[in-house]
């Protein structure tokens, strides 16, 4: 992580450019214009109407949107207060993160966890320690993954968790294809299709590359992204279920604590009772949760250790 031309450069594939305030006056209007780079806009106060492309949208305070790159945007602050927001400028270089970012525009609503990680990039996204650069990268990554959450559906040519050197090229696609549809109920038939394989040798071309099942996979990523939801928002245990399509809350449950080693309430409880240094602290400390693809053995062990950790918390 290097600073160059003037700004920091976290990843190939993401970047943080810019981080300013900018307040406007009830009457005051920005004509149609395009931005250079994405926009994550956080409204302080006041209220405004964001008209992409002729489409509307409206955005209160305690909002969080995306304004697309180079795309005609124009805003009419309404009421009588001032519009006062905090703008992050954002280069994303990565295709599908590209892609999945230029279709967002609902606002998320900023909760106590989402304000402290964006409060946390106003006051120190420039100060160039390794420590400070690395918490900057984990929590915009959190906030862009939540546009999305439940959403990724666009189709990986590379695992974004799975180290996978010397994995046969069915075992690399079926990967990439569980890690997209981990919202989903899975169906080995489905997959067969959608990849062009049978499936009964997707199934053994997995075992024999990975050691375990395409199924243990697939109950990863669901338990990988339930305690995602609990961990960053505190997302309802029925919520997440259903989010995630389980059928059961005994199937859900079982399979968590299994996975994890205590159940999803518990780990749930323990998260909602973090503070933000704790959060910021556990955050930095645990692999589960970092963008970078991992041997499949320290995933499955990373996410045992953070269960450790929580438990050790209640």
């Amino acid at each position: 992580m290097e600073k160059k031309n003037g700004h920091l450069e976290f990843t190939k594939s993401l970047e943080l450019l810019s981080v300013y305030e900018m307040h406007r006056h009830s009457g005051s209007r920005i004509y149609t214009h395009e931005r250079k780079t994405f926009g994550l806009i956080y409204v302080l106060s006041g209220s405004a109407i964001y008209d992409f492309d002729g489409v509307p949208y409206p955005a209160k305070e305690g909002d969080l949107f995306c304004i697309p790159q180079n795309f005609p945007v124009s805003l009419q602050p309404v009421k009588k207060n001032a519009y006062n927001t905090r703008q992050f400028g954002l280069m994303i270089h990565d295709p599908e993160l590209h892609m999945r970012m230029m279709a967002v525009y609902p606002p998320l609503t900023v909760d106590s966890t989402l304000k402290s990680m964006l409060d946390y990039i106003f006051r120190f996204w420039n100060v160039p320690t390794q420590e400070n650069q690395s918490l900057v990268e984990s929590f915009i990554r959190a906030i862009c993954a939540q546009f999305f959450i439940n959403e990724l559906d666009y189709d990986h040519t590379v695992s974004a968790c799975v180290l996978t050197d010397g994995y046969s090229p069915a075992t690399k696609k079926t990967l990439c294809y569980v890690e997209a549809n981990r919202h989903k109920r899975f169906s080995l038939d489905e997959m067969g299709r959608a990849l062009g394989y049978n499936k009964h040798y997707l199934c053994s071309a997995f075992s024999q590359d990975t050691g375990m099942s395409i199924l243990a996979y697939v109950h990863f990523q669901k338990i990988r992204q339930a305690m995602t939801h609990f961990f960053y928002w505190g997302t309802s245990l029925t919520e997440v279920r259903e989010l995630l399509s389980f059928d059961s809350a005994s199937h859900f449950n079982t399979l968590f604590k299994s996975l994890v080693g205590l159940s999803p309430g518990a780990f749930r409880k323990a998260c909602l009772s973090l503070d933000a240094e704790e959060r910021t602290r556990i955050n930095k400390d645990t692999p589960l949760f970092v963008s970078r693809p991992m041997p499949m053995d320290d995933l499955f062990a990373s996410m045992r250790q953070l269960g450790t950790i929580m438990a050790g918390i209640l």
